[in-house]
């Protein structure tokens, strides 16, 4: 018995009443071949598909049928693997194996299915370093790189020494001014102006509210030192706090890292020595803040003096606090924290490392180290490299 007979021949012409006696045996042979071939197909086929596959009475349109069902889901299959070629991402360098492995298994299925994957040339926009799982990118700002740097040769580029905007950088982001001013006193050797231009790392990160003017200064050093506490975001190595002490006659500044707020005693007794003995002159008043490393405690009689507070007590200093909720009262300290602040964050903005600023974070400024020392510091030997 031929059984595919109904798949190889067309339907023959149903039987009537005038058909003839082999009209008659050709068309019950396909009939036969028909019905038999159904019977096989719906039997091996899984049942998703019969499922899926409407009824026919005819084993061609039957096929065809499942053709097109097969085709829609080479179409699913193939919308499926394009989403994980696409979206597929590394974790990790132990991984990169397999990650290469997957993609070439994805891309043959692709392949097998006729989808054509385009491969365009690769070209290196830039190099990345893998920090905690994410690849950081170094893009630098064409105008402001060429305006620091000196090609020297074909690849290597150095340092442009002579340009104003490399030393706004290294100085934490100084005003031109102030960089002029240092030119002028002979701090700086002499620079090109001609490249400074507007820093958008300074605009970012020196945004500030209005300033309150109007107080008076001290005639005499020593007379008032202002001090605060400022906790930047730095390593958990690291110490996690600084104090700032500041002589309101000639702003000169010291700066103290601590590791907790409670070694803010021992900063100042070690300023306290340095400066009373270089000066020749004592400390009279100090101003701050009520926190409680300098206030204490404020309990139901009145003051709890800490040992900071308890400190001044001894040695006859007066201790100054701003009242709560007044954080200008306290401005010099307060600015000077922003101040440095917005060293650490431009710098940081720039792509340069937080950890190299803290050996330069506290460069004095020519004038308050001539008004409190005498002493003119020599920045070309502490210029980062």
């Amino acid at each position: 018995m031929d059984i595919d007979y109904a798949i190889r021949k067309d339907e023959p012409p149903t039987i009537t009443e005038t058909s003839i006696p082999d009209a008659i045996d050709l068309y019950e042979k396909w009939e036969r071949s028909n019905r038999l071939s159904m019977m096989f197909i719906k039997t091996k086929i899984s049942a998703g598909i019969r499922g899926s596959v409407e009824q026919h009475n005819k084993v061609k349109d039957l096929l065809k049928a499942i053709d097109e069902q097969f085709a829609t889901s080479d179409k699913a299959l193939a919308s499926t693997l394009i989403m994980q070629f696409s979206s597929m991402k590394l974790i990790g360098i132990k991984g990169v194996r397999d990650h290469i492995m997957h993609m070439r298994d994805i891309a043959a299925q692709l392949e097998a299915l006729e989808v054509k994957i385009l491969s365009y040339e690769s070209k290196v926009i830039g190099y990345g370093t893998l920090i905690d799982g994410l690849y950081s990118i170094e893009l630098q700002n064409d105008a402001a790189y060429n305006s620091m740097h000196i090609t020297a040769g074909l690849k290597r580029c150095v340092v442009n020494e002579e340009s104003s905007m490399l030393w706004h950088r290294r100085l934490g982001h100084i005003s031109i001014k102030r960089i002029k001013r240092l030119v002028n006193e002979g701090v700086l050797s002499t620079l090109n102006f001609a490249d400074f231009e507007t820093c958008i790392d300074c605009i970012k990160g020196k945004q500030t509210n209005k300033s309150k003017k109007g107080a008076k200064r001290s005639t005499n050093l020593l007379e008032i030192i202002h001090t605060d506490i400022c906790c930047p975001d730095m390593d958990i190595v690291s110490p996690k706090y600084f104090v700032t002490f500041i002589d309101d006659y000639s702003r000169y500044m010291y700066l103290y890292l601590l590791r907790s707020k409670d070694k803010t005693l021992d900063a100042f007794k070690i300023f306290k020595a340095e400066v009373e003995n270089q000066c020749g002159k004592q400390i009279k008043i100090v101003r701050s803040d009520r926190g409680g490393e300098y206030y204490g405690r404020y309990t139901e009689s009145g003051q709890a003096p800490g040992p900071f507070a308890k400190f001044l007590q001894e040695h006859g200093i007066v201790a100054q606090h701003t009242m709560p909720g007044s954080p200008d009262q306290n401005g010099v300290a307060e600015r000077r924290n922003r101040t440095l602040m917005d060293m650490v964050f431009s710098v940081a903005s720039s792509n340069f490392t937080i950890k190299k600023l803290r050996d330069t974070s506290s460069v004095p400024r020519a004038t308050a180290a001539a008004i409190a020392t005498a002493f003119r510091p020599d920045l070309a030997r502490s210029s980062a490299h």
